[in-house]
């Protein structure tokens, strides 16, 4: 095992150091073209990542490269107007084109918000084709990474996740919270494999006047960290939507990572969204805005993106559905049948 992974590590190196030699002359341009701006570059800005190409990486580069463009306060940019000053084309999801350089999406949308790993089926490429001319639509992009091989072609990953049905009565939906969480027989493997990881989900709808609002917070188990300024953390994805009840429709629509720490984490893991509410403590977690959309939201394109905000995680497709995927049905049938023979339960 060990000589596979010594050699599988020198084929990756190899690999990158020829990518990078075939890049040398886009990689001096790019370069000249950033002293220009006023940005200093050296070959240790510039990397090859298998699933995405060769990129440059420098702190806030964006602002470097696009000074027109501006962010809200959530740092998420106007993707209408990302859409007028940059190419997107076919099967480039989470790329925006320029003549020298390739902008791309947040990183956390990629899968288990590795910065080196493709996009998580299937968020960024449905948000990438979103035709909702009402809308105003914004999204985080990567702040400090461009990509500068312009013609290289994405890489396909055979994954996909699963789209959900649901009522479209929300009107009909009755206020209140729900918890959901894996089978208890999973051993950690299965809870890995089968639920990516999942610990529990929680919802919340409330209605107030007009406006009927819906909270969902996704739990990992407590292995998943990520790093954020120089502390681990534990990231939990959330979703925030407000449906108004007059005109039939959602008129805002977000997501978020919340970042929890150690003791905060196993609090909120089990409790539920009206936590601070009735202990009169403020559990307040730090969060990165990912996206937002506002106006004119079909319920189709909420239900939608959101069953894709919480990828490999087959609890949000079981609220909206009252079931699992028919895949993780038939799994877990084998796994229960073979827990049943060996008398386990």
């Amino acid at each position: 095992m060990d000589d596979m992974r010594r050699r599988w590590a020198e084929n990756q190196r190899r690999e990158a150091e020829e990518e990078l030699a075939a890049q040398a002359g886009r990689i001096n341009d790019f370069t000249a073209h950033c002293a220009g701006l006023g940005l200093t570059l050296n070959e240790a800005h510039f990397q090859y990542v298998r699933p995405i190409g060769t990129i440059a990486q420098h702190t806030d580069i964006i602002s470097t490269l696009c000074p027109e463009l501006e962010t809200d306060k959530d740092g998420l940019y106007d993707f209408n107007r990302l859409r007028e000053l940059f190419q997107i084309t076919a099967f480039t999801g989470g790329l925006l084109r320029a003549p020298s350089f390739i902008l791309m999406a947040h990183p956390w949308f990629r899968r288990s918000m590795h910065a080196g790993a493709g996009w998580a089926p299937r968020f960024i490429e449905l948000f990438w084709r979103l035709d909702l001319p009402a809308t105003r639509a914004r999204i985080a992009l990567d702040p400090d990474r461009v990509r500068i091989d312009l013609n290289r072609h994405g890489m396909i990953e055979l994954d996909t996740w699963f789209g959900a049905a649901f009522s479209q009565d929300i009107a009909g939906i009755k206020d209140g919270m729900a918890e959901l969480r894996p089978p208890a027989y999973l051993d950690p493997f299965d809870l890995e494999i089968f639920f990516g990881c999942a610990y529990s989900l929680h919802i919340k709808w409330s209605t107030e006047g007009n406006i009927k609002t819906f909270q969902a917070e996704a739990f990992l188990i407590d292995k998943v960290l990520t790093e954020l300024e120089d502390d681990l953390w534990h990231p939990v994805r959330y979703v925030h939507a407000e449906y108004d009840l007059e005109a039939n429709e959602f008129r805002h629509f977000d997501g978020a990572i919340h970042f929890y720490q150690a003791a905060d984490y196993r609090i909120m893991r089990d409790a539920d969204l009206n936590y601070n509410l009735k202990h009169g403590a403020q559990i307040k977690a730090p969060a990165k805005k990912l996206f937002r959309l506002d106006d004119h939201i079909p319920v189709t394109t909420w239900l939608e993106l959101t069953a894709h905000f919480f990828p490999h995680n087959p609890l949000i497709i079981e609220y909206f559905e009252g079931k699992y995927p028919q895949q993780i049905e038939e799994t877990l049938a084998r796994v229960r049948a073979a827990l049943e023979k060996e008398g386990k339960l």
